[in-house]
């Protein structure tokens, strides 16, 4: 009898789906990002070079000529697979692996893995393709990627490496998370372009529902400055959304909000679909506290004092569709509101002044005037992590499509002082 022998897996049959997946071309993307790592005069940007790379890659037999596929979770778990084109160069890496750090050896289905004890991640590889592990699930993703079939490549890896032909980018990113599945979005693509200065993350949201809302040509935003940390400026047609109560993203909504005791429900049947929230700087205000002092007969009696406090500056406003202060005493009764002397706190907030101006909108504030609003055609999120402004746009909507872009400097995270402190 004659016996066929098995075609051996792809790299690709090797891919296990996460939250997150990426497909990587390291040369192209080393060449786009060149001239940035040269503006900012990282250190030691030769080793990040396409020609260094492309010659570490020869001398330990990795093919980073094709794509390398990155794959992660949101607890922060993350692997690279990278194909092998000669496993036998990977012994010399090994041996200075040993030699740099702690490296402990177990086997799993007979194969070593090398666990770096001081990064607890791990690294293992068969005759074509390496794979680095960062995480406590191991044993799971390294099982599956060894016992791996040929042509049993995964729908959204299929998908995905169709995706990054189609659009021709260096990077890919796709996710899958549960909570875009819980608004109805199927799919989720990001691909980064760079300048000299700034990495701009397009992005595009699919749905299999109708999108429940649309982009405003304009609205009004607080005018931001130099110490602004956080802002959200909204500027949507919600009708859709109001109509549909059942709708996935409405329901979500309530959901999420209910947790902060917010009246999600009472505020969408309201809402004229503009928000605008800052957030950042030092305001000074008066704050009235009880002292108690001795008399001249030592009689203790409470006297009210004001001193001058410093609070975060914090301003939000929102459109309603008439002038009413019925949402005004929902928030109150919820408790997401509270009042004393005459100022508002929306939970955990400053005290605040409380406007109904004249356009219908309201506005809550810790300054002592009503902060200035300017016209605007821009929907974004903006805030900042680790001295680095993150903004994220929504540049358009469209019946099942949503199109945006997260923007930030590179500046800071490629600064010497924060290289080293990182690295």
């Amino acid at each position: 009898y004659m016996t066929t022998k098995s075609e051996p897996p792809t790299i690709e049959d090797r891919l296990p789906d996460a939250d997150f997946m990426a497909t990587v071309d390291c040369i192209r993307f080393a060449k786009e990002v060149s001239g940035m790592l040269y503006y900012y005069k990282v250190p030691y940007r030769d080793f990040l070079s396409p020609e260094f790379i492309l010659s570490q890659g020869k001398n330990y037999g990795l093919q980073l000529q094709n794509p390398t596929y990155f794959f992660a979770n949101k607890n922060g778990e993350y692997g690279i697979l990278v194909e092998l084109t000669d496993s036998t160069k990977l012994e010399q890496g090994m041996e200075k692996l040993h030699h740099f750090f702690d490296v402990r050896e177990f086997k799993v289905k007979g194969k070593k893995i090398y666990k770096i004890n001081e990064f607890q991640s791990y690294l293992f590889y068969d005759n074509d393709y390496i794979c680095f592990y960062k995480g406590d699930s191991i044993r799971k993703y390294a099982d599956f990627i060894m016992s791996a079939k040929h042509n049993q490549i995964s729908p959204t890896w299929i998908e995905l490496i169709n995706q990054k032909k189609y659009l021709n980018k260096s990077v890919v990113i796709y996710s899958k998370l549960d909570d875009f599945k819980q608004v109805s979005i199927n799919q989720v693509l990001a691909y980064p372009e760079v300048d000299s200065t700034h990495v701009f993350f397009y992005t595009y949201l699919a749905s299999k529902d109708t999108l429940p809302i649309k982009l405003k040509d304009q609205g009004m935003d607080f005018k931001t400055g130099e110490f602004t940390k956080r802002a959200i400026n909204l500027h949507i047609d919600p009708s859709y959304l109001q109509a549909h109560p059942k709708h996935p993203l409405y329901m979500y909504l309530l959901k999420q909000s209910a947790r902060i005791s917010f009246p999600m429900k009472e505020f969408l049947e309201q809402w004229n679909g503009d928000l605008s929230f800052q957030q950042g700087g030092w305001i000074t205000v008066d704050e009235k506290f009880i002292e108690s002092e001795l008399d001249d007969d030592f009689n203790v009696t409470e006297v009210v004092k004001s001193r001058q406090v410093k609070v975060p500056g914090f301003s939000v406003n929102y459109s309603l569709k008439s002038a009413s202060t019925a949402l005004l005493e929902t928030l109150k009764k919820k408790g997401f509101l509270t009042e004393q002397e005459n100022k508002y706190h929306l939970l955990l907030s400053p005290p605040l002044n409380f406007v109904q101006n004249k356009d219908n909108s309201q506005t809550f504030y810790a300054s002592h005037m009503n902060p200035k609003m300017e016209e605007s055609n821009k929907s974004y999120v903006m805030w900042n992590n680790k001295g680095t402004q993150f903004t994220a746009y929504i540049d358009s909507i469209k019946t099942f499509e949503l199109y945006g872009k997260l923007v930030f400097s590179m500046e800071y995270i490629l600064s010497p002082k924060n290289l080293k402190e990182n690295f």
